[in-house]
């Protein structure tokens, strides 16, 4: 599976109430359920602090491709 995260999707309401975008460390975790984590791993953000509008991206398109048989 591929999972295409958007930037946006990492927002957040800051310290003056808008939803921004920082730069830095994202800790991702995949599981069955917050109490089943079987995944970790992590992602870092770069450029610029920004806001994040209305038009933000709101979707995280997935693909799913099959495994050769070996």
């Amino acid at each position: 599976m591929v999972f295409r995260l958007h930037a946006d999707r990492t927002a957040f309401h800051g310290l003056a109430g808008t939803r921004i975008v920082e730069p830095g460390l994202i800790e991702l975790a995949v599981g069955s359920s917050a109490g089943d984590l079987r995944l970790h791993g992590e992602l870092e953000l770069a450029g610029p602090e920004r806001r994040a509008g209305a038009g933000r991206v709101l979707t995280t398109p997935v693909s799913v491709t099959a495994l050769a048989d070996g």
